[in-house]
């Protein structure tokens, strides 16, 4: 594995926790409990990584 694909390994995680994370605050600011605040987060982060891998990958 060349250090291209760990770099951009290394870029889709960190975008998918980055939007996870966004969406459980959001969800918590929005009056969500704890426990389906972290399904909305995993949710939006599943999608973000989703969308950004075919970009990156491709």
């Amino acid at each position: 594995m060349n250090s291209a694909m760990v770099i951009k390994t290394i870029i889709a995680v960190v975008f998918m926790v980055l939007t996870g994370g966004a969406a459980v605050v959001i969800a918590r600011r929005s009056g969500k409990t704890l426990s389906s605040a972290f399904l909305i987060g995993l949710t939006v982060g599943t999608a973000a990584l989703g969308g950004v891998t075919p970009i990156l990958f491709g």
